[in-house]
């Protein structure tokens, strides 16, 4: 009987660091898996948040210009009214001018933030240095 184990091969040898190198490759494949399906969670989450959110502002903006038309159409029926003979003054032309043009003003800045909020401008990421055995 021998005591002493065999010496290895120069083919074991090969065969221990490749299986070594895959492994270390799966581990390196498993976490770049992870991360990206991270970042399809983050995504996915940031769409749904997005459709709320607009959905909110386009509703805030409707009601918005809803109450601007209530003004102005009561502007015109209240004071020609008879039973409001004297009592209501229709609003200044200044007045109705600010108010249309303040609405003008807030509906533009409320798409073109909801514009770089829905569609950021973002950088592609590269992803290179694909290991390969």
């Amino acid at each position: 009987m021998n005591k002493f184990p065999e010496p290895e091969t120069p083919s074991n040898i090969e065969e221990e660091k490749n299986i070594v190198i895959e492994e270390e490759f799966l581990k390196e494949l498993q976490i770049q898996n992870r991360l990206l399906e991270a970042e399809l969670e983050e995504k996915t989450a940031n769409i749904e948040e997005r459709k709320k959110y607009a959905a909110k502002i386009f509703n805030l903006i409707s009601w918005y210009y809803i109450s601007v038309g209530l003004i102005i159409i009561l502007n015109i029926i209240l004071p020609a009214c008879p039973f409001f003979e004297g009592k209501i003054k229709s609003l200044n032309d200044n007045v109705i001018i600010v108010l249309l043009s303040g609405s003008l003003i807030n509906t533009v800045s409320m798409f073109i933030i909801v514009a770089k909020y829905l569609f950021p401008k973002t950088n592609p990421k590269v992803y290179s240095g694909t290991t390969t055995i």
